[in-house]
């Protein structure tokens, strides 16, 4: 099965749905270009860097290049793409974010970066965009033009991330950034098991100091207070969903129900218990 699928142009943008079984070629990046993953998994390389594609994760362009992709499952991989033009994305950055759009260029070695969609305004978008994109939805250009606005504010996310780094290099920095954000992705889908801080560190050769301190850097939290955050939010989930506060502490990795309380209380301001009574009673 091979499908790719025009939903919506407007000038040089474009928006495509793809499901497909078995591929194995070449893919178009651009700078300003999104591909989203909705069902199954897309495996992408550059160089020797090998890059999984799942659900809730997505990869966003850096320059005009290419980039090998194979695709191999016995149900369909779908996928969303999205191509910004150039033109579009200037007049939005130069109106709306008095920039230039090409200094927000990622300059580097990199094609693509792989970012989880909860972690990004064009993440976030999509997330509410998605169910649409399957029917009927009303097609207009302003689509287009929040979908800009959404991947400028990113970008000036990152590049803010990238300067946080202190190294004299901007090769150095973009570097160092590439290995903290695939960090960051390996949390996202390992939260629940237990990480080790030095493994990643070491990927990055760094001492794991120098790595939770540039983690904490970058991103505002501890690679530690980052797991926590994560774990809790699942609780959150876990609890909404009717399951009990012994189960959920369980199935979150806490020590016990007291640590998970102490915890879930500090994050949300109300004990797991009450938020129980609160959904039931909802």
């Amino acid at each position: 099965m091979f499908s790719v699928k025009s939903i919506y142009k407007y000038g040089n943008s474009d928006i495509r749905l793809s499901c497909v079984q078995q591929f194995e070629g070449i893919t178009k990046f651009t700078p300003f270009s999104a591909k989203f993953v909705t069902a199954g998994k897309e495996i992408y390389y550059t160089g020797r860097k090998k890059t999984e594609v799942t659900g809730n994760m997505y990869l966003l362009g850096n320059a005009a290049a290419e980039a090998p992709i194979i695709i191999d499952s016995y149900t369909p991989v779908k996928g969303i793409c999205i191509d910004l033009d150039t033109e579009l994305i200037d007049e939005v950055a130069s109106y709306h974010f008095n920039h230039d759009a090409k200094g927000l260029i990622i300059k580097g070695k990199e094609t693509y970066n792989k970012y989880n969609t909860a972690n990004t305004n064009l993440g976030l978008a999509f997330n509410r965009l998605q169910p649409l994109l399957n029917l009927s939805f009303t097609k207009t250009e302003e689509l287009f033009y929040m979908l800009a606005e959404c991947m400028l504010k990113d970008r000036i996310d990152i590049y803010s991330q990238i300067n946080s780094i202190n190294a004299l290099k901007e090769e150095t920095k973009l570097r160092l950034y590439n290995f903290i954000n695939d960090s960051r992705n390996y949390i996202d889908t390992h939260f629940l098991e237990d990480i080790t801080l030095q493994l990643l560190a070491e990927e990055a050769k760094i001492s794991s100091y120098h790595f939770i301190r540039l983690f904490k850097k970058t991103f505002g939290l501890s690679p530690y207070q980052y797991i926590l955050k994560k774990r809790l939010s699942f609780a959150d989930e876990l609890l909404k969903e009717g399951s009990s506060v012994t189960e959920t502490a369980y199935l979150t990795g806490f020590a016990d129900i007291a640590s998970f309380s102490k915890s879930y209380k500090k994050q949300y301001g109300v004990a797991p218990t009450l938020r129980l009574k609160q959904i039931s009673n909802f």
